[in-house]
């Protein structure tokens, strides 16, 4: 068992996409959450849902969420080549 300090940098990010990982597909996860969970930010997030972009997404204004499953579904649809961390 890791001991708190211990937890930092990949292993804190292992650990929470573990968690993550296990949730069920109903599960419903915060712009934050769900940038994490699909390796982005939430300010692409944002900007994907000004432009319809992105994966489906409920709610407006500040209260959006994202179903795990909807997630998942446009992860797999999409091109891994172009990651948007990347792009200047």
């Amino acid at each position: 068992m890791l001991r708190q300090t211990e937890i930092t940098g990949e292993n804190w990010r292992a650990g929470t996409l573990e968690v993550l990982a296990v949730l069920p597909g109903t599960a419903l996860l915060t712009s934050k959450e769900a940038a994490f969970y699909i390796n982005t930010t939430a300010e692409v997030l944002r900007v994907w849902r000004s432009q319809g972009k992105g994966p489906r997404f409920k709610g407006r204004g500040h209260f959006i969420r994202y179903l795990k499953s909807d997630l998942d579904d446009f992860m797999s649809g999409f091109d891994h080549r172009f990651d948007t961390r990347e792009i200047k």
